[in-house]
């Protein structure tokens, strides 16, 4: 029996916090074979608890840099 969601056709990506990004860097590239696309950030918002309700962080909290990296064909893993 298939549990899949209802009206789930896809994923866009997968976002994780890590601790440290290179070392994250050197693991999806050099050990899953993932492909590095690019970087963003800093990213903050200031709407009041946008950080907290939507991430689980401080409400003031930065990402200094969020890195993307595309795994096969499909998957997206946002860093």
């Amino acid at each position: 029996m298939s549990a899949t969601l209802p009206g789930l056709t896809g994923v866009d990506h997968i976002g994780f916090t890590v601790p440290d990004l290179e070392q994250a860097r050197e693991f999806l590239v050099e050990v899953l074979g993932c492909e590095y696309m690019y970087s963003l950030g800093p990213f903050r918002h200031d709407d009041s608890d946008w950080m907290a309700e939507h991430l689980d962080v401080h409400p003031r909290a930065v990402m200094e840099q969020l890195h993307f990296f595309r795994c096969g064909t499909q998957a997206i893993f946002e860093v």
